[in-house]
């Protein structure tokens, strides 16, 4: 039925150029000879489908060379006597040879019936291309910073007849092409390629600019060079490094008094401001003082274009004068003293570098020429009272709240602050009391400056010991406290690189172990380290980021689990029963299209780990919070996991006879993979999509506690009679502050639950919070 399909060909001879796409660089104008339609008539009785192709004596039909482009591809189903037009364009030699013409053969056939089909004879004349050899940047401006991997795609066309040995050369225009810095090239400024006639490879070059490289535009050129001729191809782009860093503005002595020491008649004071340039860019440093703060006292020159080549440090003095009062009492001014970067030749404000920070607030006394005491004798001892009073250590934080823990039976809560205290507070959980009145400060404190000397990480109460208290300090050290002495027991380590940033005890409470910023988590052994004066723990495990949190589930207590997690969103599980170690693969869940998205960026971290049954709580800075099956995280890691007696399993408060006792069967070490159905239910929107600082879990797992940057603190029933997936779909909000939550802990009481947290604002706070029932779950 060749006779049923007609085709109507707008040209017969054809002509090609290879590269001809360039020819208007050499005013060159080149009619589209390698293009032409064809239009195809259904003459049959029967509705078809077309599609057109091309061939030529020499090429295999199996070849997969792609040579010519049809548009449409297949045309949809056509009536009897109806037209479909297609457009054909030559894109490639299909053979390599130059100046000659071949025969093509052009085939029209239908796609549902083999009768269906005409075909026809072309002649194509393949010319010689404009040039043998042409590079050619798809991206020719590229940004980064210093230190960020810059790739530069790189296309090379071989348009010779010939089998070619092409050279690429990376050359910097800024030095007069020689090659680029090496100490930018992550790889070889030179490359070799071997490219076919007619065919083209795509590589790319690799580079990084070192650290603190001056931020402007960077001008570069690809050269290539082929074996095959003389002819050299080059194409040129620019690299911008981008501006970053920062002005690091500081006053060590951000208070001074007039008379200096040891100077009574002098009334000047000098402040040393001091301008590190930490950037990339020189800068120029303006100091001002608003003119408000100027009335309080005179200023003697400020200074003003300071300028700061990279890497620079200046100590720049700012005078104060002040005359003093007869008679008064001492004055204390504030002055605000504030740093702007502006650029040198346009005096315009730097917007690209700022200032850290921007502002130094300075204080000034200024003592009276008669001393008050000899002014106003009958007042000495009302002054006297009023300054020990106001001297007097305060009785609540002053500094972030970063741990508080519920402990015993829920009349006491402790809180660990950066303002290096520990704070102890009696509860009343009267169900008529107002939330903000249910927590009295205590004195004395449990630890205060002088004894733990560095901001308080983290705080624990031993599960057994109630008096007994585990502390994490900023400066790596764990003490073990006694609450009702407030004395220090132990210090068990004393690596002060290496910050705390979390504690957990075994629930016999024998082992506690620590997490630290190095990835290192240190196993220690109470009972062992009684007499010692050195404390080394039993055992380690050092992992490969940094740690924020720890969580031990012991449900089947011959396989107890230590969930390690922290910066790229890494979750480490240890099995220090049977030394082993294993990588818990996180993923997020996107809840629209279903698809995990896995997440190890150097900005991504897991910020808090709870456990209790079966549960594993985690939140990130993300702002996800995703429940785990502790269970099947475990089968997934341990193979050969024996059945244990129903008395054994699902049970916190069975403890094995002898922590320091193998399992019969030892858990062997798998390679790490994502453990199938171990995510139960997974949320994002809880907290406003902001981090999540701390998930707390009550002792029967029915309840979570969240805390995160919104200010809101959260409760999550996690109910038997609910689908687990389903459990973080409604949260009640139990309060809502405007600083970031950084520490909140639960316990469930009978009919209802106390919620307490810590804060950025200073705040221990506790809620007394209704349980909910089962009808009010399901509604």
């Amino acid at each position: 039925m060749a006779g049923s399909v007609k085709a109507l060909v707008s040209k017969k001879n054809l002509e090609f150029t290879p590269d001809s796409h360039l020819a208007f660089l050499d005013d060159i104008h080149i009619k589209d000879e390698n293009e032409f339609d064809v239009i195809v008539s259904n003459g049959s009785d029967k509705f078809a489908s077309f599609q057109v192709e091309l061939s030529t004596p020499g090429l295999d039909d199996n070849h997969q060379i792609k040579w010519y482009k049809v548009e449409p591809e297949i045309c949809a189903k056509k009536p009897p006597g109806s037209e479909t037009k297609f457009h054909i364009k030559i894109t490639k030699a299909p053979i390599p040879a130059y100046d000659t013409t071949i025969d093509i053969n052009l085939k029209v056939l239908s796609v549902e019936y083999e009768s269906l089909y005409t075909s026809q004879k072309l002649k194509l004349t393949i010319k010689k291309p404009l040039r043998p050899l042409r590079v050619e940047l798809p991206l020719k401006e590229f940004k980064a910073t210093p230190e960020e991997l810059i790739e530069i795609p790189v296309i090379v066309y071989n348009l010779s007849s010939k089998l070619s040995e092409i050279t690429l050369t990376c050359l910097n225009l800024n030095s007069e092409w020689l090659q680029i810095d090496p100490e930018w090239m992550n790889q070889r400024t030179n490359r070799t390629l071997t490219i076919e006639p007619g065919d083209a490879q795509k590589i790319r070059f690799l580079c990084q600019a070192p650290k603190n490289t001056l931020s402007k535009a960077y001008l570069f050129a690809i050269d290539a060079k082929s074996d095959t001729s003389q002819y050299t191809a080059r194409e040129q782009g620019s690299i911008k490094i981008l501006p970053e860093g920062i002005v690091k503005f500081s006053c060590d002595e951000k208070e001074k008094q007039i008379p200096t020491k040891g100077r009574k008649k002098a009334q000047v004071a000098t402040y040393e401001l001091v301008f590190s340039n930490l950037s990339n860019l020189p800068q120029q440093v303006n100091i001002t003082v608003p003119e408000a703060e100027q009335k309080k006292c005179e200023f003697q020159k400020i200074p003003e274009n300071i300028n700061l080549s990279l890497g620079e440090t200046q100590n720049i003095q700012l005078v104060v004068q002040k005359k003093r009062s007869l008679i008064g009492l001492t004055q204390k001014l504030l002055f605000e003293v504030s740093a702007n970067l502006t650029y040198a030749n346009s005096q315009e404000y730097n917007t690209e570098i700022y200032p850290e920070p921007n502002t130094q607030v300075l204080a000034l006394k200024v003592l009276p020429i008669i001393p008050f005491l000899l002014q106003i004798l009958s007042g000495t001892l009302l002054l006297l009272a009023l300054l020990l009073y106001w001297l007097l250590p305060r009785t609540y934080h002053t500094g972030n709240v970063n741990s508080v823990r519920l402990f015993g039976n829920g009349s006491l809560v402790f809180s660990g602050s950066s303002d290096e205290t520990i704070r102890r507070w009696q509860v009343d959980d009267s169900p008529w009391q107002l939330d903000f009145l249910r927590l009295q400060h205590k004195l004395p404190l449990i630890a205060e400056k002088n004894q733990t000397k560095k901001a308080v990480r983290v705080i624990r109460q031993s599960p057994k010991d109630n008096d007994r208290l585990a502390v994490g300090l900023e400066n790596g050290e764990v003490k073990l406290w006694d609450i009702s002495t407030n004395t220090e027991i132990k210090n068990l380590a004393t690596d002060k690189a290496n910050r705390v940033f979390d504690i957990v005890f075994t629930q016999n409470g024998r082992y506690i172990f620590s997490g630290h910023g190095s990835g290192l988590v240190n196993m220690w052994d109470l009972e062992k380290i009684k007499s010692s004066q050195k404390p080394t723990p039993q055992a380690s495990v050092n992992n490969k980021f940094t740690i924020y949190s720890l969580a031990i589930n012991e449900t089947i207590p011959a396989y107890p689990l230590l969930f390690i997690a922290g910066q790229f969103n890494k979750i480490a599980v240890w099995d220090w029963n049977n030394k082993n170690s294993y990588e818990l693969k996180y993923n997020w869940l996107d809840r629209e299209e279903k698809q995990e998205k896995p997440v190890f960026g150097q900005q991504h971290y897991i910020t808090s780990l709870a456990t209790s049954r079966n549960i594993l709580a985690s939140s990130d800075n993300a702002g996800y919070l995703t429940l785990w099956d502790a269970d099947q995280i475990r089968k997934c890691l341990i193979v050969n996991l024996p059945t244990l007696p129903s008395n054994q399993k699902n049970n916190n408060s069975t403890q094995p006879k002898n922590q320091n006792q193998k399992p019969q069967n030892p858990a062997k070490k798998i390679v790490p993979k994502l453990c199938n159905n171990a995510i139960i239910a997974q949320r994002r929107d809880g907290h406003e999509q902001q981090p999540i600082r701390s998930v707390a879990l009550t002792q029967d797992g029915r309840y979570l506690a969240t805390g995160g940057d919104d200010g809101k603190i959260m409760l999550w029933s996690l109910s038997p009679n609910q689908e687990p997936d389903t459990w973080l779909e409604t949260g009640q909000v139990v309060a809502q502050s405007n600083t970031k939550i950084n520490s909140v802990d639960v316990k469930a009481f009978k009919n209802y639950l106390l919620v307490t947290s810590g804060d950025d604002n200073y705040n221990v706070k506790l809620y007394r919070v209704n349980e909910i029932k089962e009808n009010e779950r399901n509604n």
